[in-house]
């Protein structure tokens, strides 16, 4: 076992150096739309690596020292951190709010193009999108935003710290799935992951400041500690409001109640402040639900069937949610729950960009779900549609993407119900 263990080392630190040279070669030479082939096909022999680490390991829990994944999911990001964010420009938004939050200014109050917030912060407030609409990120976000102005981050800085969260999520991930080797091969899932690596390293998405305390929420409440439970998931959603649509998962649980009062009121006496002065919150998050759309299969199928707007806006949360009182009403497995409700909501939701499948990914486990590995790896084509801005200036998937992508996803579902029902029960 031990020299089994040790080829396997040998196995991870060659496929983690591979790795880490092509997500280097890319930073230097896929630098804009024009690359986006090149980066598509980048992203696919990076999914080669990472795939073979789990393939070599298919009959084992141990896949590699702890060390050795962690080395590669750090070092993988912090390659990308000094590259130009073409991809995504989000994170010029996070860091305009922290600045005009530093500043003593509501972020929620104005948008980017008030003459005001062009003044006091002029480079960022160029560089954000629609800045006409206020912004729509919650307060933890403001709060990380507003340190990280005091810190003087800039897009390299705020990187570097998304990067160390989605670290702390690695281990987090561990843990929940028990520690040990199988806790690991869980993490590895998680932080080698060829999306999460670019979306933190490269494009400083904040899916970690989510990620790790509902993370945390589900550990202990399993542990039994419903109160530190609930202010875990109130942080969640305080990154990420979807996390409170999940409380219901708890229902049949000892402690509920206690969880789900101190996880809605940490949430709102965080906002609170922020209304201040009548300040309507949730404006810009209202904007963004009301008229953004991409690569959502349910929604443009209802929608050219003429399916109203507002019920289509409205659907993923009632599915969720609905989908969440069931489960929890029947004591289902949380873990195993999660990722079904978030697979449903992103599926039927009107926006699906890429990073959002990473909502999916700390659910996983060391085996993950066909149908959610291949949905969360498919989703990364979705930058294509940089392809199309680059050549006709349209925010569009080009023609064929969308079907080859929801493609590989019924793949994966299909050979989830194949390995499903082809299975034979083990004897008692």
């Amino acid at each position: 076992m031990v020299v089994l263990h040790q080829r396997r080392n040998n196995l991870a630190l060659v496929l983690g150096v591979s790795s880490v040279g092509l997500y280097a070669l890319m930073a230097l030479s896929v630098t804009g739309p024009a690359d986006t082939p090149e980066w598509l096909l980048g992203y696919s022999i990076a999914w080669g690596l990472y795939l073979s680490l789990f393939f070599a390991a298919r009959d084992d829990d141990w896949v590699a020292s702890p060390w050795v994944l962690v080395a590669w999911a750090l070092v993988a990001r912090l390659v990308l951190t000094p590259t130009q964010p073409w991809l995504s420009d989000d994170l010029y938004r996070y860091l305009l709010d922290g600045r005009v939050l530093a500043a003593g200014t509501n972020p929620f109050a104005l948008p980017p193009s008030d003459p005001s917030i062009q003044a006091l912060v002029p480079e960022l407030a160029r560089a954000v999108n629609h800045p006409e609409v206020p912004t729509i990120y919650p307060p933890l976000v403001q709060g990380v935003a507003w340190l990280a102005a005091l810190a003087d981050l800039g897009t390299v800085g705020w990187r570097i710290l998304m990067s160390v969260v989605d670290l702390g999520t690695m281990f987090a991930v561990s843990r929940l799935f028990g520690g040990g080797a199988s806790g690991w091969r869980a993490a590895a899932v998680y932080g080698l992951w060829p999306l999460a690596i670019w979306e933190a390293g490269a494009n400083g998405h904040l899916e970690p400041l989510a990620a790790l305390p509902l993370v945390l929420a589900v550990h202990l409440m399993e542990r039994g500690h419903p109160i530190r439970a609930g202010l875990a998931l109130g942080a969640a959603a305080l990154a990420k409001y979807y996390a409170l649509v999940l409380i219901p998962l708890w229902l049949v649980h000892r402690g509920f109640k206690r969880l789900a009062l101190t996880s809605v009121l940490v949430t709102a006496v965080a906002i609170w402040p922020f209304t201040w002065g009548g300040v309507d919150v949730f404006a810009g998050l209202r904007t963004y639900l009301e008229n953004w759309s991409f690569n959502s299969p349910v929604f443009g199928l209802l929608d050219g069937v003429g399916v109203p707007d507002l019920v289509l806006r409205l659907l993923p949360f009632v599915v969720v949610g609905i989908g969440a009182i069931i489960a929890g009403r029947r004591g289902e497995d949380v873990t195993r729950t999660i990722p079904m409700l978030l697979f449903a909501f992103l599926v039927i939701g009107p926006t699906l960009h890429p990073w959002y499948a990473l909502w999916l990914l700390p659910w996983l486990g060391g085996r993950p779900h066909p149908g959610h590995w291949s949905f969360v790896g498919a989703m990364g084509g979705a930058y294509a549609v940089w392809w199309s801005v680059h050549t006709t200036g349209e925010w569009r998937l080009p023609p064929g993407t969308a079907e080859v992508l929801w493609t590989i996803v019924a793949l994966g579902w299909l050979a989830s119900v194949w390995r499903e029902t082809g299975s034979t029960p083990e004897p008692v």
